[in-house]
């Protein structure tokens, strides 16, 4: 068999006007005519020139920085057909077969008739998450992985995508269930509703564990994630503009963190957990139009929340700052503001040993309502400026210290 072709043969004198392409041509041409180039089985495939114009089908000759078993993408998607597929369907099937990797998609706009079905060890990565689209028509179609009790799907990650139109009141643009490590990050949401009740969520997550939401960006849209009976699901840094809704709303989720995300036009519960044990709500800025900015309501298993460091504002008359209620014990909440003309900065509802500590309440109707069924709660630090009422302690055992009333 001839010496492999390696650049040092390209080598062109200055003068000589054959280009890279003509060069390169010859090779093949030179190579297609010899004869101990194919059929030797140690050498090469047999099918190597079954087609006159097209001598090496493709894979056919192994090459380990191109084949797709062996490189970083395993499939490449352009709706225009310059890459291997033009739908991310035919991709992600393909990707699946040979075990799992990562579809790059190419900018454009992808609308699909039916869902999008991600499996296990599947990572979906678009070009750009402003022009690479994924539109759903205004129809129920969405992306979704769904395992099983038995059999919960693994590793899968979405990024870099835009989603839009998605109009349904089930599941979600994004929707996991029974899945375990997975991610949304750096992508798009934009006019993902529901015209009935309930509303239109842009991700929902249903029996999962380990999911992190990070870095996303929602322009308009009903819910951003709502959660339901999962472990350990993250929440971080995404920016949220126009939502009608909730940024989170969680059921039975254990180990919640909600963290660094910034939100304007909330409609509904900024933050609301129903049942959400050991979680933890950090550093959010929120600017609410009406109802409560976060509402923790738990169950008797469901206590040690720690709320901190939030930033919450309100354009409009809203109900609620902070809401922990239904039997919430061992709770903190700690270095948060809230501010704006709520009727009720801090409520404490039926927890016990619930520390309130160095808050800035401004502007509320009243600053702290600890209602009758707590017991225990502790009020450190707090300053409480132009409240009309500064705190109202209907609890028992309430320990008041240092709170400054001006």
């Amino acid at each position: 068999m001839p010496d492999p072709i390696t650049w040092n043969d390209l080598v062109k004198a200055i003068g000589d006007l054959t280009t890279i392409s003509e060069e390169i041509d010859t090779k093949i041409l030179t190579h297609n005519l010899d004869a101990s180039a194919h059929g030797q089985a140690d050498e090469a495939v047999y099918m190597h020139r079954i087609n006159s114009l097209l001598d090496h089908v493709n894979y056919s000759i192994y090459n380990i920085k191109l084949h797709p078993e062996t490189r970083t993408v395993k499939a490449f998607v352009d709706i225009g057909g310059a890459a291997e597929f033009s739908t991310i369907q035919e991709a992600i099937d393909y990707t699946h077969a040979l075990g799992g990797g990562k579809v790059f998609v190419k900018a454009g706009t992808y609308t699909n008739a039916t869902d999008l079905i991600l499996y296990t060890n599947i990572e979906l990565e678009g070009e750009d998450n402003d022009t690479t689209i994924i539109d759903f028509n205004n129809t129920a179609n969405k992306i979704k992985a769904e395992g099983n009790a038995g059999l919960h799907l693994k590793n899968i990650h979405v990024s870099n995508l835009k989603f839009v139109n998605r109009n349904s009141n089930a599941n979600g643009a994004v929707y996991f269930y029974y899945c375990d490590d997975i991610s949304v990050k750096n992508c798009k949401f934009d006019n993902n509703v529901s015209v009935t009740t309930p509303f239109g969520n842009s991700i929902r997550l249903d029996q999962c564990t380990r999911a992190v939401i990070r870095e996303n960006y929602l322009s308009s849209g009903d819910y951003f994630v709502y959660a339901t009976t999962s472990t350990k699901v993250e929440i971080i840094e995404n920016q949220l503009e126009a939502l009608n809704y909730s940024i989170v709303k969680a059921e039975t989720v254990v180990r919640l963190y909600v963290h660094a995300n910034y939100s304007t036009g909330t409609n509904d519960v900024a933050i609301r957990g129903s049942d959400c044990s050991n979680a933890q709500i950090t550093d959010n800025h929120l600017i609410l139009t009406s109802n409560d900015g976060i509402n923790m309501s738990l169950s008797t298993f469901s206590d040690r929340c720690i709320i901190a460091n939030n930033y919450i504002e309100v354009n409009e008359d809203c109900v609620i700052g902070i809401d922990v209620s239904g039997d919430s014990d061992n709770c903190i909440i700690i270095a948060n503001i809230i501010s704006g003309g709520i009727d009720t900065g801090i409520w404490l509802d039926d927890g016990d040993n619930t520390l309130v500590a160095n808050n800035q309440l401004v502007d509320n109707a009243v600053g702290i309502l600890i209602d009758n069924t707590c017991d225990r709660s502790n009020i450190i630090g707090n300053n409480l400026y132009t409240c009309t009422t500064k705190i109202t302690n209907n609890g028992t055992n309430t320990s008041q210290t240092g709170n400054i009333t001006a």
